[in-house]
């Protein structure tokens, strides 16, 4: 057979072996008819044919690539993933496919691998381009700026291309070179004109320039393109944020949701998107959602913080706004709100604390921060210093409304009335005077009693605003304060002719009801004010208040359990059920205090006032131990608190231990407020009661250098010198203590250690020196009185006691020292006086002995000794009183009872006045 037969013959033998092997055939046409579809842009098509083939040749490598690629064009990475992943297994080496695995290896974030994968050059400059700029993504990824960049231009050096051109892009916005980014991106379009990622970086460049409707629009264009792909609807939703177009960005996150479920990206924007919207609770729903997932996500800890401040639950904007400003303590805004809940909580020492330790540049350059910090302030009751800060506020926002009404509040309470009334009356006369404005001045004019300007002022008023109730309302207003009450009560209807559910009118007509002492129509009032607005606490207290006066307690009870159960937020709650708090104790049922706590506690677990109040009824239920766990509680939960740590400091004292303990909590109190002279003098008198002498003087040598005008320094440094027994130093510093505040008490000190120094005449020419400047003080006459019933010298003694009793006919201790006296004397008007003490002190131990020993000295032992018993059982400790019962027990004919009181007083342990007569009487019997 020659060549031309051969050829023709094997020509016909392969197509009849491609006849009859149909398989083979129709794979090439599967990969023919895939790269066909693929230019054609149709993806779903190409990816079924090239699934063909893969079932017939499950080893393609080139298959499963342009497989993969395919998936990556629709979307489906996961798919891509596996099929590229599949490709590099079975070849390599392969330079296309390490390159698609590079790409997939990027996707992850695994930079490592692919420096290790690509570190073999190619011979080829198009995909030796291709390598550096993936080497380019791993490194940028790995935050190695400059090793991207050498990577980048080395790719383009080799040939120019859109993935290099895009990195180097992507270094420029590191670097916040957003024209030189947008110049980058405009030459990697040149080469690929419609590439989707370059036109989605632009976009992302346009936003960061501001140019958010050019960022919009590439947004539109690629959305059309790729309707399903969720990174193009976060992108536009913020696009669409940036412009403050809420309702277009809420109408991408339905269509997102719709499409992305489960996206918690999506929860993110519409966070965002609610709480610009002032929807606080779907804000708050969206956030936490996000947290749910990631815990540590700041930007929603933040929108949290926003969210529970608008639905005023400030302890839970406390706890997020707290969390992210440990991450994030630079940004201003957020330490700003923070101190607004601290202002809305009614602290503004807290707030002050907060602002205050800010740069003090970037306080005087924000009006937000200056107009928060002259707030607090205020509130604060530091007049000078918030009025300052408003003013810096108002330099910065002159036309600001809201920073010149907070301004002039500052100046009435600052006391610069004619000032305030000249902002005012300022601000009227602008375009920018609002309703509100014009009444303040009016309400300021009242205050200032200028009814004549609040008159004229209100006239021009109504007649803008005729239909206006708080018009009639000032309107009443004036009216009572030129005396015309029924004037007044014709302008509360009028106003309520406007409004008939317009509480303020209600309450003043109930005011005027009470003035005339109509007690009932005032109820009624009351009572009509809480059927309209049940959470309206004012109308509570004002009804109790008429309860309380007619002594009844349990529709008082009901009324104010009404008002906790409709209060309107929790610290309101705290207040009333403070207010139940004293009706159970004056009714001695702390049991209920605490039965209120636990439910005030079970409602608001995290509220510390709920927690503070929980405390209090432990205490008052005697649970100690209990007290203390829940106070620690809200000191580790509020690290700053002081009041807590004073009261736990109060509890722990008073078991005699945990010394070491209360220290230690006044080591903390320093630090959260150092050199603050009430907790060192505090801290001092512990360090002296137990006996920690060194620090305790080198506090008092503190004091006395820092704050030498305050009297409590001097005072706790004689203490200090008593207890030393330094009875000199003791007597100078209680004499400066007297010298800089004059007090009976400090007098007293005063002259009993002349006494005890052996210059008890000059204690007594003192007291005498001192009541001269002062004839009325009771208590000189008493303590000379008691001096000179100590010397026997008992006339003079008792001229005092009247002196005394003249100024002061029911003092207790002058009535009870004299009658004492006037029964040693055997003066019969002791018994008078002893009655008259009796009846002002019957639960007083010492006042009952008194009038018992006058009944029995005066034949009355039957009386006497029911009175004896009763003292002792006040003070069984107080040894004279049991041996005075012992004694009328023996007067009584009754031995054995004398005996058994008396044995107890006769033990050496026990030491008292009275003991040698008991001996005696022991002995006798």
């Amino acid at each position: 057979m020659n060549d031309t037969k051969l050829s023709t013959f094997l020509t016909a033998l392969a197509a009849l072996i491609l006849f009859l092997m149909p398989g083979a055939y129709a794979s090439n046409n599967y990969i023919e008819d895939a790269k066909n579809y693929l230019e054609k842009g149709e993806n779903k098509a190409a990816i079924i044919q090239l699934k063909n083939h893969i079932k017939q040749y499950p080893d393609d490598a080139s298959a499963r690539l342009l497989l993969g690629q395919s998936y990556l064009k629709t979307g489906q990475f996961q798919l891509a993933e596996k099929e590229i992943s599949k490709a590099y297994k079975i070849n390599p080496k392969n330079e296309q496919v390490q390159l698609a695995y590079a790409r997939i290896l990027l996707r992850k974030k695994q930079y490592k691998k692919i420096s290790e994968l690509l570190k073999n050059p190619s011979r080829t400059k198009a995909i030796e381009s291709q390598r550096l700029a993936y080497l380019g993504y791993a490194a940028l990824g790995q935050n190695l700026i400059a090793d991207a960049r050498h990577y980048f231009k080395n790719s383009n050096s080799q040939q120019e291309n859109d993935l290099s051109y895009n990195g180097l892009a992507q270094t420029a916005l590191l670097n916040q070179s957003y024209n030189q980014a947008e110049k980058l991106l405009q030459k990697s379009l040149q080469l690929k004109p419609s590439e989707p990622v370059t036109l989605a970086l632009l976009a992302r460049v346009y936003n960061l320039q501001g140019r958010h409707q050019d960022a919009l629009d590439i947004y539109n264009q690629l959305i059309k393109q790729d309707s399903r792909n969720i990174q193009l609807y976060i992108s536009r939703i913020a696009t669409w944020l940036a412009l403050d177009k809420l309702k277009k960005a809420q109408q991408d996150l339905n269509q997102a949701f719709k499409l992305f479920p489960d996206d918690i990206r999506l929860q993110y924007l519409q966070a965002q998107v609610s709480i610009r919207q002032k929807d606080f609770a779907a804000a708050q729903t969206a956030a936490q959602k996000v947290l749910s997932v990631n815990d540590r996500h700041l930007p929603s800890q933040a929108i949290l913080g926003v969210a529970n401040f608008g639905l005023q639950n400030y302890n839970q904007a406390e706890k997020y706004l707290t969390q992210y400003l440990s991450a994030k303590p630079e940004d201003l805004n957020i330490q700003n709100l923070l101190a607004n809940v601290y202002l809305a909580q009614k602290k503004p020492e807290q707030a002050i604390l907060i602002l205050e330790g800010l740069d003090e540049n970037k306080i005087n350059r924000d009006p937000k921060i200056l107009f928060t910090l002259g707030s607090a302030y205020l509130l604060a009751g530091e007049y000078e210093k918030g009025v300052t800060f408003l003013q810096k506020a108002e330099n910065l926002k002159p036309d600001n409304e809201v920073i010149k009404k907070r301004l002039v509040e500052g100046l009435l309470k600052k006391g610069d009335i004619a000032q305030a009334v000249s902002n005012l009356e300022e601000l009227n006369r602008s375009e920018k005077a609002n309703k509100e404005t014009q009444q303040l001045l009016i309400v300021i004019y009242l205050q200032q009693k200028q009814l004549d300007k609040a008159e004229q002022k209100l006239t021009a008023l109504l007649k803008q605003y005729p239909d206006e109730p708080q018009l009639y309302n000032i309107q009443a207003v004036i009216e009572k304060l030129k005396g015309n009450t029924q004037k007044a009560v014709q302008s509360y209807n009028t106003a309520l002719s406007y409004q008939k559910d317009f509480v303020p009118a209600y309450m003043g007509l109930a005011e005027i009801a009470k003035q005339n002492r109509d007690i009932a129509s005032a109820k009624k009032y009351y009572e009509q004010i809480i059927t309209i607005k049940k959470d309206y606490t004012r109308a509570y207290y004002a009804l109790a208040a008429i309860l309380e006066k007619q002594g009844d307690w349990q529709p008082l009870e009901n009324l104010m359990m009404q008002a906790y159960q409709n209060a309107p937020d929790v610290t309101v709650k705290v207040k009333v059920a403070t207010t139940l708090s004293k009706i159970y104790a004056k009714n001695r049922q702390p049991d209920k205090t605490l039965s209120l706590a636990k439910d005030l506690l079970r409602e608001n677990p995290e509220n510390i006032p709920a927690l503070s109040f929980y405390a209090g009824a432990l205490i008052v239920n005697n649970k100690t131990v209990e007290a203390q766990n829940v106070l620690k509680t809200i000191i580790a939960r509020r690290p700053d608190d002081i009041k807590h740590r004073l009261l736990l400091i109060q509890l722990l004292s008073k078991t005699g231990k945990h010394q070491e303990e209360i220290l230690s909590l006044f080591d903390e109190l320093n630090k959260i407020r150092p050199g603050n002279q009430n907790i060192l003098l505090l801290q001092t008198g512990y360090l002296i009661q137990y006996k920690r002498y060194l620090q305790a003087e080198k506090n008092i040598s503190r004091l006395v250098q820092q704050f030498p005008e305050n009297p409590e320094v001097w005072l706790l440094k004689g203490q200090f010198g008593l207890t030393k027994k330094q009875f000199q130093d003791a007597l100078n510093s209680y004499q400066k203590a007297y010298q800089l505040k004059p007090q009976n008490k400090t007098l007293f000190i005063i002259a009993d250690l002349m006494k005890l120094q052996g210059k008890g005449e000059e204690g007594v020419l003192l007291l005498e020196k001192e009541l001269e400047k002062n004839r009325k003080n009771v208590g000189i006459y008493i303590k000379l009185a008691n001096i000179y019933q100590q010397q026997k010298h008992y006339d003079k003694a008792i001229a005092y006691y009247n002196k005394a009793l003249a100024l002061q006919p029911e003092n207790v201790l002058a009535l009870n020292n004299l009658a004492d006296l006037y029964n040693k004397q055997h003066n019969p008007e002791a018994l008078s006086l002893a009655q008259r003490a009796y009846k002002l002190a019957p639960q007083s131990a010492a006042i009952i002995d008194t009038y018992a020993s006058v009944l029995i000295s005066q034949g009355n032992i039957a009386a006497g000794i029911p009175l004896l018993e009763k003292a002792v059982e006040l003070s069984p400790e107080s040894y004279d009183i049991v041996y005075h019962l012992a004694k009328a027990y023996a007067l009584n004919g009754e031995p054995q009872k004398a005996r058994q009181r008396l044995k107890p007083l006769l033990k050496a342990s026990v030491m008292f006045a009275e003991k040698t007569q008991a001996e005696k009487l022991y002995n006798s019997l």
